[in-house]
């Protein structure tokens, strides 16, 4: 049993570190691959009549998309390590009633943005702002393919692997706080260079470095959205721990970006009214109703794992 284990760290450690390698690697093809992508894409806007709107591209946007695409190709060639591994380690155990445990994980994700978004509407900090009913449909299938792309490869890549990886080679309590604080901090990774990119030089992308963290101006830019997210999180985590697997934590964090999605493209904030409970933003992630909400899940979480155990 001793030696099993020992592989098992051993395994999860290195699985660990070709992660780790992975995203300095999306980092350096960003910010180094990023000028020539965007001086070819300008190019193509400039030549191709039926892609002038290229012209108008932002540098970051550019390397921001090349990160992503990196990370995402990347996880192909990790995928494959975890088979030598085990998948069950990462939160994909091969269980029946899979579809199932990410449709219930979905509704619970939908109705509690909702009801946030309900209590908005009655004290008259939201209005619904009417379209038609094509523009409503099309923009729901649009946000819910959104969602599941965005909470497969999240949970795949900060509860599946990260954190089922530091599970086994820490306390499972301190993997989950590191995983947490790295999970919201990405979220605020968002490159803007002040004086602006026209054409990308070899090192426009290393310019970004500086403003790789993107500085609101309002204290509710970071707080409470920084401590919800790591809220959620923590509780993510901890529901895995109890499951065993990803399944409905997957269908939870879908369930919230559809709604989150929909909430912003289709209500009007009313920024006079609970300024301090829904904050300024259109955004109600960032206000503190939507910090208690995570605050709530972490609890009942923590207390059906607790009972399990």
């Amino acid at each position: 049993m001793n030696v099993d284990y020992q592989q098992d760290r051993i395994a999860a450690w290195r699985l660990l570190q070709a992660t780790g390698l992975l995203i300095l690697l999306a980092l350096g093809v960003g910010l180094l691959g990023g000028p020539w992508v965007f001086n070819g894409l300008l190019w193509l806007g400039r030549v191709t009549p039926g892609l002038h709107p290229l012209r108008t591209i932002e540098f970051e946007e550019v390397v921001s998309r090349l990160v992503l695409i990196t990370l995402v190709l990347g996880l192909i060639p990790i995928m494959r390590r975890i088979g030598h591994f085990s998948w069950s380690y990462v939160g994909w155990t091969l269980i029946p009633g899979r579809g199932r445990m990410v449709f219930q994980g979905w509704v619970t994700g939908v109705l509690s943005v909702a009801a946030l978004y309900a209590l908005g509407m009655a004290v008259g900090g939201y209005t619904w702002s009417a379209p038609g009913w094509g523009v409503i449909l099309g923009r729901l299938i649009a946000f819910g393919c959104a969602g599941i792309l965005i909470a497969f490869i999240e949970e795949l890549f900060f509860r599946g692997i990260l954190y089922g990886c530091a599970r086994r080679v820490m306390p499972p309590a301190l993997a989950a706080l590191l995983v947490g604080l790295f999970f919201a901090s990405v979220h605020f990774m968002r490159p803007i260079n002040p004086d602006g990119v026209v054409y990308g030089h070899w090192y426009s992308g290393l310019e970004l470095l500086p403003h790789l963290f993107h500085r609101g101006d309002s204290l509710w830019y970071y707080f409470p959205f920084g401590l919800t997210l790591f809220l959620m999180s923590l509780a993510l985590c901890v529901r895995m721990e109890r499951d065993g697997h990803v399944y409905h934590i997957i269908g939870l964090h879908a369930g919230w970006v559809l709604m989150l999605g929909t909430g912003k493209y289709f209500l009007d904030r009313h920024k006079e009214i609970w300024p301090v409970a829904l904050s300024p933003s259109e955004n109600v992630a960032r206000s503190p109703a939507a910090l208690a909400l995570m605050f709530l899940f972490f609890v009942v979480y923590l207390v059906r794992y607790r009972a399990k155990r």
